[in-house]
């Protein structure tokens, strides 16, 4: 059976130093760390504003990388199945994707879905997941 990394899900992967990833607020007390792996994938921040994120996304295998513009996720602290959490950040689960993630082909496209995402998100500050009406409009033939 496949282990996956929890910090992709629950935050949990304390690599990350204070100069690599904008300061989350004090509640949380482990932040989204900016390197990782996830079912084989290496995972690397391009660019965070607040609670939107821009991972490279790169198999070690494969020369194409895609990139993946995200709402990261806050969870408070808690116990699951008998199983004390910090509070933490996490990647949006897959169920999540076309709502809080979306991958793009070519960088400039991704650059374009993160504007459009943090831009949406400071209009709306008063909705804590507010996402564009539709994703961001991808451009050209071969992605």
């Amino acid at each position: 059976m496949k282990t996956k990394n929890p910090a992709y899900r629950r935050g949990t992967d304390k690599s990350t130093t204070a100069d690599t990833i904008p300061a989350a607020p004090a509640a949380v007390n482990t932040t989204l760390p900016q390197t990782f792996t996830h079912d084989g994938f290496a995972f690397q921040l391009l660019r965070r504003v607040g609670a939107v994120a821009l991972f490279e996304k790169r198999k070690p295998a494969h020369s194409r990388a895609t990139f993946e513009a995200v709402i990261v996720r806050r969870h408070p602290a808690e116990t699951i199945c008998g199983r004390k959490y910090p509070e933490r950040e996490s990647m949006p689960p897959s169920e999540a994707w076309g709502t809080d993630g979306w991958t793009y082909m070519r960088l400039e496209d991704a650059m374009r879905g993160l504007n459009a995402l943090t831009k949406a998100r400071q209009e709306a500050p008063f909705q804590p997941a507010a996402t564009p009406a539709k994703a961001p409009e991808r451009q050209g033939g071969n992605q």
